[in-house]
C-alpha cells in the first residue's frame, strides 16, 4: 500500500480548488460558476504546474545481482549495470519484484534504499539515469567483507532505467529497495462540452460520450493511480473511475437527483 505526499487538495465544504498553492473559488453566486465558465484562476493554476510531487512507497526490491534469477553475477570493478525502474515487466530477471514496484513511466527520479554486499575490497558506486554521462560522485562508498546500506536518489534515464557503477578494483553484490519516487502530478480542467481548458502531466485527450459522461485518456498507464474529481458547481456531484487495464478514467457529473448532467470539472491523477 503506497501512502502519497502531495500538493494537491480539494477544499470541498469551501468551494476551493486548490492545486500547487493557487486557489480557484467556485460556489453558488458566482458569474464564473457557470458551466460554460470556469475560474480563469483554476485554468491558471493547471498551466503553472511544473513542480514534481514525492510519492512514499512501501519498500520494495527493484533489483538484487545477489539473487539466482539475477544469475549472483556482482557488478565487476570499474564496470555499469542498467537497472529497469519504471514498468511492470522485466523485474525478475534483475532480482527484483516480479511486476516491478509501481513506477510510473512519467517518473522523473526514484529514492532508492541502496546496499553493496558481498565485496572483498573498498570501493565506491556511482548511480545516474541511464543513457548520460557517469558523474564524478559516490552515491555509496563499501568496505571489505561489509554490508553497507544507504539512501540515494536517483534521476530515471533512458527507458525508464539507472545506471550503477563500480568505481573500484573488486567486484561487488548491490541490491536496490524502492521506497519512493517524483514525478509531475497529472491533471485536466475540462469544460462541460468535452473540450480541454487546461492540462498538465500526461493528459492527452478527453472525451464525451453523453451528456454528463466523459473519458479523460493518458499517454501514460494509471494502473497505480489514484483519481479524484471535483465539479465546478456545489450543486453537481462528480465521480471519477480507473480502468485497470488501460490508460483512462471515466468521469461521470450528476445533479442532486442522480440524473446526469453536463458541467466543467477538475480531475487529477496521481501515482
Amino acid at each position: 500500500m503506497k501512502k502519497i505526499a502531495q500538493t494537491i487538495a480539494v477544499g470541498a465544504a469551501s468551494g476551493a480548488l486548490i492545486f500547487g498553492g493557487l486557489t480557484a473559488a467556485t460556489g453558488p453566486g458566482r458569474d464564473d460558476d457557470r458551466a460554460d465558465r470556469p475560474p480563469i484562476s483554476a485554468v491558471n493554476a493547471v498551466n503553472t504546474v511544473t513542480h514534481t510531487e514525492f510519492v512514499l512507497v512501501d519498500s520494495c526490491r527493484i533489483f538484487n545481482t545477489s539473487s539466482s534469477a539475477a544469475g549472483k553475477k556482482k557488478i565487476g570493478k570499474s564496470s555499469t549495470r542498467a537497472f529497469q525502474i519504471t514498468g511492470d515487466t522485466n523485474f525478475a530477471k534483475q532480482g527484483g519484484k516480479s511486476k516491478g514496484c509501481g513506477i510510473p513511466a512519467h517518473a522523473k527520479a526514484v529514492v532508492i534504499s541502496l546496499t553493496a554486499t558481498g565485496n572483498t575490497g573498498k570501493g565506491r558506486l556511482t548511480v545516474f539515469p541511464t543513457g548520460t554521462a557517469k558523474p564524478n560522485s559516490t552515491a555509496l562508498s563499501y568496505y571489505a567483507n561489509r554490508k553497507i546500506t544507504g539512501e540515494i536518489t536517483a534521476g530515471i534515464g533512458t527507458s525508464g532505467k539507472i545506471s550503477v557503477a563500480n568505481t573500484a578494483t573488486k567486484a561487488t553484490h548491490v541490491v536496490g529497495d524502492v521506497v519512493g519516487y517524483y514525478a509531475e502530478p497529472m491533471a485536466v480542467l475540462v469544460h462541460a462540452n468535452g473540450s480541454v481548458l487546461s492540462k498538465s502531466g500526461q493528459v492527452d485527450t478527453v472525451t464525451r460520450a453523453g451528456t454528463g459522461q466523459y473519458r479523460v485518456t493518458f499517454n501514460t498507464r494509471i494502473t497505480h493511480c489514484v483519481a479524484s474529481a471535483t465539479p465546478s458547481n456545489l450543486a453537481l456531484d462528480v465521480a471519477a473511475f480507473t480502468d485497470l487495464h488501460v490508460d483512462r478514467v471515466d468521469v461521470y457529473v450528476t445533479n442532486k437527483s442522480g440524473a446526469y448532467a453536463d458541467g466543467w470539472f477538475f480531475l487529477t491523477v496521481t501515482c
